[in-house]
């Protein structure tokens, strides 16, 4: 399902933009 992917997609997107904050 489409969903699916687009959830995934947000979730590994908001991980990496969390971990680039707390890398600075």
């Amino acid at each position: 399902m489409k969903l699916a992917v687009i959830a995934t997609l947000l979730a590994t997107a908001s991980a990496f933009s969390i971990q680039a904050e707390f890398s600075k």
